[in-house]
Formats: structure tokens, sequence, C-alpha cells
């Protein structure tokens, strides 16, 4: 009886829930009957119906919205078509929404309230289904500002904004090339032009890596403004796992590269800059990754080695900016095409900077983190990056050309800088990438905002009121286990009778007492250092970051666990040498190769003389100035290993050079003197 009792209960229960679902849709519909309705008379009122229709006045009644927004994104994942790994579907948004019933569609056009399928078709309709609903590798944005990321994509279009797209930059605020004001016409042509060079090469690169993303910005960037559709933005990108710095770049195909487990100068040196040149040459997006694309690869990701502890991203992006705003699926990634995993292949990226014809349609091509090598420059890549350069300048000049205000923005003199930098760089890159490569290194290590701020407050409490760069010298010794096989190694007493004996006396104003900004990664030359430092009667008074840690290797896995520290000094390292006068650099180091590209893009916080400005050049237009290269050059950066810059005494031979008599000699001295090194630590163990 019980039992009975029960069950008919249940089905009175059902039978409630059915009529007041039944109601419920019911009421739906006359609602939106009457909303309709309603819509008619006010156009009565403005004369826009037929006469004898129905136009008393009558108060609307409320609709329910939120029912109809719910049925919409249900219809909206019927109507979403799949979509091929490695492939992107032409639909968008707003053709999805085109096929959805007439109630629902009408629903969401005359609400009030602001709905996820409004949000959709507003701010977003430029993306994919696939890409808003799937997982993707997003940006960090941690830190960025609307205006920082205005910056970013579309500074490059304005000269207005130019100043500010260069302070993202790493280099020193004095550098030629962070200043953009109106220069004295006192100051040389073959300067004005060379710097201009240097410029257009770097918002070249910015641009190709950010341009994908602007359509997509500009219409999120509307919504943004706007006060009644923010709250909801913000949700439908929460919901989405959306982030500020994400786009999608539809237009766009990418070469993805995982981060290789090698030194960080290493790394930047062959890695960074040789995906750089295949994406230029295949013209697509670099994006470099810790996710896990190869078979031999157990685990989904493969963490940054040099990550910090703190950042649960372990790549690139704990330190540095986004190389671009577009954001890739994981499966996209994950099932990239694979290219490089073989010698033959590797050989056939370093020379042609290309793949293969049958995987230039493919969304995503992955290729091999073992390229270790540096990339050999074509003519097909030189003239690439002429067209690209030349196309960017045409843009930019002619728009800052019709702006009634350019003559308050630059001087006559900047203007005529320009129109030569650009004839030149037609001409030059077409035979020499150096500036291009250079600008590499400029691109890549843009600090994020979090490190950009934990740098600057490492140099306000290093470098000292008074500092001038000009009376600054830098000598970065690499020691450890570059002195086994890569390089020959100078004893530390003669670093410091090179800095007395030689640098000193050439210095304009030899009778004060310079700086000497000294870095290495080996502590016992560290220790070797504190007697000069405490030597009132040595030339130079020292400047060192007491807080480098100092590793004490090259390789990443011998120091894993102090990734943060060793990147932060290693960067306060680079800033360092940037604010010097002049530097002294082993160039067979990686991380010293860095520093002088840096120095000679003009990023350093002394302007460097290139001897290539006055060679190659034969338009007439540039060869015909009588001042053309009266001006001397000043050398700031200065490898010890070329020929030429110090007497044989300081000099020093890379391991891997066609070895000449010189080196010949140096090298047995250099091993002689580690192999009696060796002998006397022998002979204190058994002592």
């Amino acid at each position: 009886m019980a039992v009975a009792i029960k069950f008919r209960r249940r089905r009175l229960l059902q039978y409630a829930a059915w009529i007041i679902v039944l109601g419920m849709g019911l009421s739906t519909l006359m609602l939106h009957h009457r909303g309709l309705n309603w819509t008619k008379r006010l156009s009565a009122l403005s004369g826009d119906v037929n006469a004898g229709e129905d136009t008393t006045f009558a108060m609307p009644q409320p609709t329910r919205t939120v029912p109809m927004h719910l049925a919409a994104d249900k219809e909206l994942e019927k109507i979403t078509t799949s979509e091929s790994t490695n492939t992107r579907t032409t639909s968008t948004f707003e053709e999805s929404a085109s096929k959805l019933p007439t109630t629902i569609s009408n629903t969401i056009s005359n609400t009030t309230t602001t709905s996820t399928a409004l949000i959709r078709v507003k701010c977003f309709p430029h993306n994919s289904d696939r890409w808003i609903r799937e997982t993707k590798d997003s940006n960090n944005d941690a830190g960025m500002t609307a205006d920082l990321i205005d910056t970013l994509l579309e500074g490059p279009k304005y000269f207005k904004k130019l100043s500010a797209v260069f302070q993202e930059t790493i280099c020193h605020d004095q550098s030629p090339l962070k200043q953009i004001a109106k220069q004295s016409p006192s100051v040389p042509l073959e300067q004005r032009v060379e710097e201009w060079y240097q410029r257009f090469f770097y918002l070249a690169l910015h641009w190709k890596f950010h341009q994908p993303a602007l359509t997509e910005y500009q219409a999120r960037k509307q919504c943004q403004n706007d006060e009644n559709l923010l709250p909801q933005l913000q949700h439908f990108q929460n919901r989405h796992s959306i982030r500020n710095f994400d786009f999608e770049c539809r237009d766009a195909k990418f070469v993805v590269s995982p981060i290789g487990h090698i030194g960080f100068g290493a790394f930047i040196n062959t890695q960074v800059c040789l995906t750089i040149l295949i994406a230029l040459r295949t013209g697509r997006i670099p994006i470099f990754t810790i996710q896990s694309i190869y078979p031999w690869q157990k685990d989904k990701v493969d963490p940054w080695l040099l990550a910090p502890t703190n950042c649960d991203r372990k790549d690139l992006q704990c330190y540095f900016m986004p190389m671009t705003p577009c954001a890739l699926l994981l499966d996209d990634i994950r099932n990239a095409t694979r290219y490089g995993s073989t010698s033959a292949e590797q050989r056939w990226l370093r020379t042609r900077m290309d793949i293969p014809e049958e995987m230039k349609r493919d969304l995503v091509v992955a290729v091999n983190s073992g390229l270790q090598s540096k990339g050999q420059e074509t003519s097909e890549v030189r003239s690439i990056v002429a067209d690209i350069v030349q196309q960017l300048m045409d843009e930019w000049i002619k728009q800052q050309k019709e702006a009634s205000e350019k003559e308050e923005l630059w001087s006559k003199e900047d203007w005529e800088a320009m129109e030569l930098a650009k004839l030149w760089i037609i001409e030059k890159a077409r035979e020499d990438t150096t500036g291009l490569l250079r600008q590499f290194y400029v691109y890549f290590l843009r600090l994020n905002p979090q490190y950009k701020a934990v740098l600057s407050g490492r140099m306000s409490e290093l470098i000292p009121q008074d500092f001038q760069p000009s009376n600054t010298v830098g000598v970065a010794i690499r020691g450890s286990d570059k002195c086994k096989k890569e390089s020959t190694c100078l004893p530390f007493p003669r670093y410091m009778e090179l800095m007395s004996d030689v640098v000193h006396p050439a210095l304009d104003n030899p009778s004060l007492r310079p700086r000497l900004i000294m870095t290495t990664e080996d502590p016992a030359i560290f220790n070797e250092s504190l007697p000069y430092t405490l030597n009132a009667s040595f030339p130079f008074q020292f400047l060192v970051n007491d807080q480098d840690n100092m590793q004490g290797s090259g390789f990443p896995k011998d120091f894993r666990d102090q990734g943060e520290t060793t990147i932060v000094s290693t960067m306060t390292a680079l800033l360092l040498h940037l604010s010097a006068g002049q530097v002294y650099l082993n160039c067979c180091s990686n991380f010293h190769s860095v520093i002088r590209n840096l120095i000679t893009a003009q990023c350093g916080a002394q302007r460097h003389g290139n001897s290539f400005i006055y060679s190659h050049l034969s338009n007439a237009t540039l060869t015909e100035k009588s001042d053309w290269g009266a001006t001397p050059l000043h050398t700031v950066a200065h490898c010890l290993n070329e020929e030429g810059v110090v007497p044989r005494r300081f000099r020093i031979c890379c391991g891997w050079y066609k070895k000449d008599a010189i080196c010949d000699e140096i090298w047995e001295e250099h091993l002689q003197n580690r192999e009696d090194f060796m002998q006397k630590i022998e002979k204190k163990k058994i002592g």
C-alpha cells in the first residue's frame, strides 16, 4: 500500500513538472508575441505601420531573456560543424548565427540585456567557433595594461607611438634606438641614416608578428570601450579562457619550435635566430613552446629548465614578452607537421630556411628543437626581408607625409634621413642581412612587465647617481666550461693588465678614475678580483653585481634549481654592459656575442660606430653627400678574439675557428697552462 502511494505521488510530481514546463514555454511565446506587438505600436507612433493595424499604446510586458540565451547557445552548438586538426574552418560566428531559428535570432537582437550571443557577434566576429571553444596555448598577459596592448598592436603604425614601442625593448634609455625625439641639425647625416636603418628593421619584425591580430583587436577594443558591454565581455573571455593578449590570427600560419635545453646565449644565437629566419622565409609567425610534439617525449609538456618555480607556464614568457599575440590551439601544436628530425632535414633548414612544398599549406609546422647551428643567408631570404621592410616604410612615410602636424613631430633633417635610410635598406638588405639579424636580439629580449620592473629595480640599486656611460668600461669574463675546448682564456691578472695598460690610457679623460663593470659566471674569477677592488692605486673603481649567483657553468641542467636567479643575473649583466661606453668581450661565448649584437644594434648607452655604414654604397643619392663618413667611428663593443683589436698578449682564440699561426701558438700556450694548473690541483689534493 505504501509503495502504491509513493508511486502515485511521484507520478503527480511528474505531471506537475510537465505542466510547469509547458506553461513556461507558452508564457515565453506570449511574451515574445507581446514584445513584437509593442515594437509595431512604437513604429505606428512614428508613422511606420500600415493603415488599419492596431496602434493602441500599451505598456510592454518584460521579456524572459535568459531562457532564450541558453537556447541560442544550444542551437549554436548544434550548428557548429566539427573542424579537422591543423586546418581552419571558413565559417565565423556571424554565419552560424544566421542559421538560428528566427524566434531566437530576433530575441537576441531585440533584447535589452547583453547576451552571450551578442558579445560573440560584436566582439569576436573574426574568430572561428573552434578557436573560441577549444583549449588555447594562451599568452602571458600579466601586468599588460590596455595602453601597453594598444602600443604593441597599433604602435608601429604611427610615428607618434614609436617612442612607446621602443620603450618596451631592453635597450638603454639613452640608446640611439630609443632616442626618436627631434634631433639637432648638427647630428651627422650618416648617424641619422644608420639609426633609422636599425629602427626600421626592428619595427618591420614587430609589425610582421603583430599585424595578423590587428583586426580582431580592433573589434574587441570597441567592446572594451563600451561600459555596457565590458562586464559581459569579461565574462565571455573568462568562460572560454581567452586572455587579453590572445588572438586567433586566422590569416596567419605558424612555425613552432620547442624550447631547447641548451645555454641561454646559445639558444638565442642558434635556435631563436634560425626559427625567426625560417618564419620570415616561409611567411609564418614564430612561436616557442614547451608543448611536446615528438613521439619520444613521454609527457605532454617539456618545461624550460630556466623557468622560475613560481611560474606555472614554465616557458619563455615567464620572463619575456610573447613573440606574437597569436595564440594557437594546443591540439594544433601537438598535431603539427614535423620537420627537422634528421640531419638532412636540419641541413635543409639551415641552408634554405624553408620547408618542403607539400607542407606549405599546413597551418602549423614544428621544427626540431635540436637546431643548434646558425642559419646561412640566401639571396631569397634577403629579398624577402627587403620587401617586408620596404612595404612597411612606404606605408609609414606616406601616412606621415599626409599628416598636417608632421612638421611638429619631425625635423627636415629627420625626414631626409628616413628617405635615405629607405633607399639604403632596399639596396643593402638584398646583399647583407646583418642589420636585421641584430634586431632579432632586440625583439626577442623584451622583458614582460613583471621582470621589467624587477630588472629596473636591480639596476637602480647598482647604478650610482653620478654614473656616466662615457666614463665607464665593461669587461665580461667567461670562465668555467668555456675554457676547456671552446676558447682560450686569459688569466684574470692579464685582464687587469689590459685594462690598466691599454684601455685606461686611451680614454678621453684618463686622469679621472673611471668605473669598471666586471661580470663573470665563474666564482673563482670573482674571488680573484677582490684584491683589485680594494686597491686604491688601481686606475678603475669596480662596479659589480654582488647579487649575481655566478652559476659556474653554461649548461642549464647544472643549475636548473637556480633558474630565476640565473636569468635575472644574466639579464642584469647584459644591462650593465649596455650602460658602458666601451665593452671588452670574449665573443667565442654565445652570451658575449648576444651583448655585442645588442650594442651594434644601437641598443647601448653609447652610439656604436658600425663600419658597414660606409661600405657597399652604390646609390648616387647616398654617395654624393660631401660630409659622408666625415665623423670618426667610435667602437663600443670589442671582441678579444678578433684580429687587430688588442695586442697579441691579450688575444683570445675560439676552438672552432680555422687556426692561423698566431692562434696555433695561443692554443699551445693555453693547453700547457691548463695542464700546469690541473697538476697543481692534484698536488694539493695529495698533500
